[in-house]
């Protein structure tokens, strides 16, 4: 149980992350013409994660300053080179709302959970591999004060209202963050190659081998059991290539279809 603003608040079930005591920065019972972070649907993705850390002068300022005491700035806060050629990459996750727990419009969340899933590469070294963030709809409360038909369908389901004050405004605009880190098992990091190229190499030459080799043996089975006089030839050649054929001329399509591609764009 945790004590907040001198209120007593529960969570689902014993936290296993690092807690945050956060506040919304908007009028969270003003309703706006788009949906707000906390009011998205499943799916949506809110902002982007770098799988690896950054250095400092990636997200750091960067300004002069004058003898006036007027600073110049040279670069942004968050808007360094590094963060720059990470976007629209493979090198940045996308944070999405789960699908167990959206949010709605109107519907504000006084519990968020953020968890991060990380592959441990190194000692003291972690790759974030997948994010997504949750609020829980056991800790969620609608913002109108109306009366009128949104209010009643909400209280309906089962969204309360948000606390008020003697004024009959939303009293509160805080929230408790909870950032939550997983650890990947080695098969699920696998499915996500996050593994090096070497590894996925052996593996592909490893189960290519295991299915040349069950072949044999099957083929080999029954070709020693058969009962016919004169049994069919294994014809390698034949089925060599059909099975080559089709994937040689698709990759060779492709790539023309590509260089053709490149050179126009450039």
């Amino acid at each position: 149980m945790q004590i907040y603003m001198g209120e007593e608040t529960d969570w689902l079930e014993e936290y296993v992350g690092a807690l945050f005591e956060c506040e919304f920065e908007e009028k969270i019972d003003i309703p706006l013409s788009f949906p707000r972070w906390f009011e998205a649907e499943a799916g949506t993705t809110l902002f982007y994660f770098g799988i690896d850390p950054f250095e400092p002068e990636d997200y750091g300022t960067m300004y002069e300053e004058d003898i006036y005491g007027v600073r110049h700035y040279e670069q942004w806060w968050g808007m360094g080179a590094g963060i720059n050629e990470i976007r629209s990459s493979y090198a940045a996750i996308p944070v999405s709302v789960a699908s167990s727990s959206e949010g709605f419009v109107g519907v504000v969340p006084r519990q968020v959970v953020l968890t991060l899933m990380y592959f441990q590469r190194l000692k003291g070294t972690k790759r974030l591999v997948l994010a997504d963030i949750a609020f829980p709809p056991d800790f969620q409360c609608h913002t109108y004060t109306n009366n009128g038909e949104q209010q009643q369908e909400y209280e309906a389901s089962g969204i309360p209202q948000c606390e008020t004050d003697i004024n009959g405004a939303i009293a509160t605009s805080e929230y408790q963050l909870e950032i939550v880190y997983r650890p990947f098992g080695w098969f699920a990091l696998l499915n996500q190659f996050q593994f090096d190229q070497g590894i996925y190499i052996i593996g592909f030459i490893l189960s290519g081998l295991i299915a040349i080799v069950s072949g044999v043996f099957v083929w080999g089975l029954n070709r020693l059991l058969t009962r016919l006089r004169h049994p069919p030839h294994f014809h390698f050649s034949g089925l060599l290539y059909n099975m080559a054929f089709p994937v040689m001329f698709g990759a060779t399509l492709a790539g023309v279809v590509s260089c053709c591609i490149i050179n126009v764009a450039h």
